[in-house]
């Protein structure tokens, strides 16, 4: 855990603020983030060389995730490492907080579906997806070459590649 935190980027002191200061942690503690390429991607530190190591698995753990990929995952990894029973109750507190953090945050990105379609049905999967909320743009896959789109990939959270019989079901 300590060669993780020694390891750690180094987070830019102007964010080291009370909006990036996560609650419930015996030691501070600050997260940031930016979406890139539809993946979450965090920053943080502490003034705990040791919270700093705990840092620095969630980051490996979850930096360069979609926020769907974050919000559908499971913290059991935590229990295999060892960590479920072996940290203290302050720092186990500390440790939810965080995650706490990382799955709020994920939660709160709103997903952009790129749709890939056969052109035939494109249409349907985006009108089931928009009854979810969510902002989708379909991309015929027949015709892709001849699709001209002034949004960039790099805008969309999530990607949907199905078959036909997908869509129905």
């Amino acid at each position: 855990v300590i060669s993780l935190a020694k390891r750690m980027p180094q987070f830019p002191e102007d964010k080291k603020t009370t909006d990036n200061l996560v609650r419930g942690c015996q030691s501070q503690v600050w997260f940031d983030h930016e979406v890139e390429a539809g993946k979450l991607k965090f920053i943080a530190t502490s003034d705990a060389l040791i919270v700093s190591g705990l840092i620095g698995l969630l980051l490996r753990v979850y930096n360069d995730a979609t926020p769907s990929e974050i919000t559908t995952s499971n913290t059991d990894f935590i229990k295999e490492i060892g960590f479920g029973n072996n940290l203290s109750a302050t720092r186990a507190t500390g440790l939810k907080s965080m995650l706490d953090y990382i799955y709020a945050t994920a939660g709160n990105i709103k997903m952009n579906v790129l749709i890939c379609r056969p052109k035939e049905d494109a249409n349907e999967l985006i009108d089931l997806v928009a009854t979810k909320g969510l902002k989708a743009l379909a991309l015929p896959t027949i015709e892709i070459k001849d699709i001209a789109t002034t949004t960039e990939i790099s805008e969309f959270t999530d990607f949907i590649f199905t078959s036909k019989h997908a869509v129905k079901s």
